[in-house]
């Protein structure tokens, strides 16, 4: 038994142990999401439209995640229409700074690992790039909506006769908070990705102009800043739905 199968275990004890039988629908939806991608990759691999996979695994990830929550249907129903449209936003963030950054498709640094590998696979790398990044994004955002629109829902509960010029302090200085920590969390993991790069580039002597114009790093940190703009950007959409709701209270 390796090293992966018995962490693999000890993931599904834990989770069982924390959240009991429904434990089950997050185990479920993980083996479910990753089926998901395991099939887009095929797809995209046999020649299917990119483009057009991207956007039916991605609205299908962003279901199963927030479906597996387990939450009340106010707070499901409310979470996926503010994925559903900051990843919209961000997918129109996405297209004109992958086109600029020109970051997609492999580095100098994989030149090695490569020589005896062909390139040729038919698809684009551009957008294999967006189509990584957009991926990358999705479990940020996803969990800020679901945070978000679980602490909207249940301060409408407790003040369901509170009005908006009361209610909008409190939920945006909680939401704010909430942000905050998917933020950090976003940049903690981007920093632990970006540690072993780093050494390498220091024992290379890369100049800061040469790290700056890498492409393992300029990929690796845009991809952590399309996470932090969705993340950022799911507040505001929480508001605006909320408030668009209630604009004749």
């Amino acid at each position: 038994m390796s090293v992966t199968h018995v962490l693999i275990m000890l993931m599904c004890l834990c989770t069982l142990a924390v959240s009991g039988w429904r434990g089950l629908g997050v185990l479920l939806s993980l083996g479910l999401n990753l089926l998901i991608l395991l099939v887009a990759i095929s797809l995209v691999s046999l020649g299917f439209d990119p483009w057009w996979v991207l956007v039916l695994s991605s609205l299908l990830l962003i279901t199963v995640i927030i479906l597996s929550a387990g939450a009340g249907e106010y707070t499901t129903i409310l979470a996926l229409k503010v994925s559903f449209l900051v990843l919209g936003i961000v997918m129109l963030l996405l297209i004109p700074a992958e086109f600029f950054a020109q970051s997609s498709g492999f580095a100098v640094e994989n030149s090695e690992e490569l020589e005896a590998l062909s390139l040729g696979i038919n698809v684009s790398f551009p957008t294999l790039g967006l189509f990584a990044a957009v991926i990358a994004t999705i479990g940020a955002i996803t969990e800020a909506a679901i945070a978000l629109a679980s602490l909207l829902a249940e301060v409408v509960e407790e003040h369901p006769n509170a009005a908006w010029r009361t209610l909008y302090p409190v939920l945006q200085g909680a939401g704010s908070q909430i942000v905050g920590t998917a933020v950090n969390t976003v940049l903690f993991g981007f920093m632990a990705d970006f540690l072993a790069l780093a050494l390498w580039f220091s024992k290379v002597h890369y100049t800061l102009a040469e790290i700056l114009n890498a492409k393992l790093f300029v990929s690796a940190l845009l991809a952590c800043l399309y996470a932090i703009l969705g993340v950022m950007a799911v507040l505001p959409c929480i508001l605006g739905f909320y408030r668009w709701q209630h604009r004749h209270d």
